[in-house]
This record gives C-alpha cells, structure tokens and sequence, in this order.
C-alpha cells in the first residue's frame, strides 16, 4: 500500500468520524408536547397556535399577552356531580370549580356588571336565592357558542371586560341563549341579562321577584340607606344606582 492510499484511507475515516457527531441543535426547532410552547428552547405552559395543542383543542389567545391557553373545540355538558372532576360540581349544565375560599357573605351581581368573582368565574345564583357563590366556568369554544344548558348561557366576547372569554351560565344576550320557555331579561347593563322562566317574564310570574330587574323597574322607589324605608314599603333585593348608600323599597 502507496503513501497515497494510506492518506486516502485515513481522510475517509476522518469525515466518517466528523459526521457521526452531533451537531448543536437549534433551540426554535425543539419540539414540545401538547399545551405547551417553545421560547429559546424551553417548553412552557400555553400556546401561541392551534398546532401547539391537542387535535380536539383550540389556542385561545390572550390580546394583552399574546400567548394563550389550550381550550376544548367544544363545550361539555353534564346533568350531574358525578360527570364532572373530582373538584367540580354540576352548576347549570357545566362543570364548575366553586371558589375554595368564598365571601361569608356570597356574591352578587351589580348594576356595573361586577360580581365579585374573579375573571375566569361568575357569580351563580341558586334558585330562590338572592345572593350566590362564585364558580370558574369553562372557556367558550372556538365559535363562540356556548350549550345553553339547564339555565342559559352565553360567551363573553368582550361584554364584560372584566372576565375572560368564558361560557357564563345563565346570562343571557337574547331568547336564543335561553332554554325552550325562557325569556332573555336583559337587565344586568349593556347588552346582557339574565334568563328566567317565561312566566310573565320571571319566576314565579310576579316581575318584583327578579332580583335583577332595577328597583325602578320593578315598581320600587329609591330611598337613603341610613333613613330606610318609609311605612307602607318594606326593602327589596332590586339594586339602586347608588347602591352603596341607597336601598330599594317596594
């Protein structure tokens, strides 16, 4: 063997050893597992595209954030607790989270939209209450159509800016976020209302039971808070615009 054969050989050998190595991997190109994102090579919770979450999912973005969170295509419904998570309840239809530390007091809906929940819950009113409990109800889906359940439902398209865009049971745009014999009240401000049973317009068929109807609407007169109601009235649930020193009397 020539000299010329021996440095031949031993310049195949050297690019043989030169592409078993392992090249630097280029952090953009890791790929992660569903729900989650690369930034600069690290997966972290989230989504910036539909193609970072499972096949039956959706990236909902956040505006202000620019990331978002995977979300069902599509909105489950249940009819009991025992179709729900270990730590959910069966509230209107939904599987909801209730607030692990709720007010002594509940929640309450106000004339400006606030309830006191977070931003991923409503406050929901038990039937023949007029205060309730905060629940985390599920993202609405990618339409934006949320099942009308047992109580109504509608998706929170920017309504209340306060809130994420989650499905709220029970609040209502129109007739068509209500079940079958349900009327749309649209008293809770802006474009949105409750839904109610269609007897007369609200439970019960007597227009001063809706806890949200304003206490003008309702047939009440707004009176100081501190002076109370004058003989003849008694205080109602209706709110007054100035709910923090006035009170409703029918």
């Amino acid at each position: 063997m020539n000299i010329k054969t021996i440095l031949l050989s031993l310049f195949v050998v050297f690019l043989g050893s030169c592409s078993d190595s392992t090249d630097p991997v280029d952090p953009r190109n890791i790929s992660c597992p569903d729900g989650q994102w690369n930034f600069n090579g690290i997966c972290v919770p989230g989504c910036l595209a539909n193609n970072d979450c499972a096949r039956d999912q959706y990236c909902s973005i956040d505006e202000f954030i620019g990331s978002g969170i995977c979300v069902n295509e599509t909105v489950p419904v249940c009819t009991s607790n025992n179709q729900c998570s270990d730590n959910q309840v069966c509230r209107g239809g939904f599987c909801a989270t209730p607030d692990p530390n709720p007010e002594p007091n509940g929640c309450q809906w106000m004339p400006n939209q606030e309830d006191g929940c977070d931003e991923f819950s409503i406050c929901y009113v038990e039937e023949d209450q007029t205060t309730g409990t905060c629940y985390a109800f599920p993202p609405c889906p990618r339409n934006g159509v949320c099942p009308v359940g047992l109580n109504g439902a509608v998706c929170n398209e920017n309504d209340i800016p306060t809130k994420a865009r989650i499905c709220m049971s029970g609040v209502c745009k129109s007739d068509e976020n209500c079940p079958d014999q349900f009327t749309c009240n649209r008293s809770l401000g802006g474009n949105l209302g409750f839904c109610f049973p269609d007897l007369g317009g609200f439970p019960g068929g007597d227009q001063f039971s809706d806890p949200f109807a304003s206490c003008e609407d309702a047939g009440g007169v707004c009176e100081d808070l501190f002076d109370g109601c004058p003989a003849g009235r008694t205080e109602g649930v209706q709110s007054c615009p100035d709910f923090l020193n006035e009170v409703c009397c029918q």
